[in-house]
């Protein structure tokens, strides 16, 4: 089916709004990918598949059994979103407007989809050693940041050379994005140190794993705080309803996120409750960059160069 598809898109041209529901689709894939590679370390079938590419020493797929079929189930869904993002680059040249941004964001995403199946070849070979595994976790989360990304450039051909709010509050929200990236990293750290490795006997990160929770716990508030600012910022900046309205969600979605986090915490990290904080952290990056992106306008920027001599 990826092949006919991918002959498909050779032989036509597609147009801009069907190219945004296949980065959508690719968007949607790249987070579906977090919420399986989850499902892999929580069941403890990181291992599942003791070779890579293949399953067994001998076999491709390998016998029957749970966390084989979890692990293996993992890396046919990569290997199926691996093929959406090719597709999708494939579709960047042939739109019926030439469009070189958009050819770079989706090679972007390839570049991404291969470091990050690197990355889980390592994982396994390194059996499940952690720095790797937050590596791999870290580059899913950063493609679906690309994805985002991808998305929104389809109706913003200027990037980000016309932004329609004050330059204060754009600086506050390249803050906002910068925190959420620090409190993933924290996140992921977090997990390196706690309970699920992956697979019974993993290594786990050295250090106190209440003391590196506590850390996360703590900029995690900080960060509700900075959101909360950021609403209000966007208040008395008398921001248009859409920025008001992305803002709000912000808003939202970090506060369950919170909620979540101490709720896992409070319960001792159980694997059913770290599901969503998995999914949960990806929708709360989805919503920063969703906001951010917001500030700028689609419409080409108006030249603002006065001729030397005229006052």
């Amino acid at each position: 089916m990826g092949l006919l598809a991918l002959k498909r898109l050779l032989t036509t041209r597609i147009s801009e709004a069907q190219y945004r529901v296949m980065a959508k689709l690719n968007l949607i894939g790249l987070g579906l990918l977090i919420i399986s590679g989850g499902a892999v370390r929580l069941t403890d079938s990181g291992l599942g598949c003791p070779q890579w590419p293949s399953c067994g020493r001998t076999t491709f797929v390998g016998p029957l059994s749970l966390h084989k079929d979890v692990e293996f189930g993992n890396r046919i869904l990569s290997t199926v979103i691996s093929i959406l993002v090719v597709l999708t680059v494939v579709a960047a040249w042939r739109l019926v407007s030439p469009r070189t941004d958009l050819k770079r964001v989706a090679g972007l995403v390839v570049v991404g989809v291969l470091a990050q199946i690197v990355a889980g070849g390592l994982v396994v070979k390194s059996h499940l050693w952690p720095p790797l595994v937050i590596v791999h976790f870290l580059l899913s989360e950063a493609l679906v940041g690309v994805g985002v990304y991808l998305v929104w450039r389809i109706d913003h051909p200027y990037g980000m050379d016309n932004r329609v709010v004050d330059k204060k509050l754009v600086m506050l929200a390249r803050g906002l994005v910068f925190s959420t990236g620090i409190l993933v990293v924290l996140g992921s750290t977090t997990s390196g140190a706690g309970p699920h490795g992956g697979s019974r006997g993993a290594a786990r990160l050295p250090i106190s794993f209440r003391g590196i929770s506590e850390a996360h716990a703590t900029f995690a508030a900080y960060l509700v705080g900075l959101i909360v600012a950021t609403m209000f910022a966007c208040l008395v900046a008398g921001v248009s309803p859409e920025i008001l309205k992305r803002a709000r969600t912000l808003v939202v979605v970090t506060l369950a996120q919170g909620a979540i986090g101490y709720t896992q915490y409070f319960l001792h990290d159980p694997g059913y409750i770290v599901v969503f904080h998995l999914a949960g952290a990806t929708v709360v990056i989805i919503a920063v960059l969703n906001f951010y992106l917001g500030l700028f306008s689609a419409r080409k920027p108006v030249a603002t160069n006065v001729p030397v001599g005229i006052q």
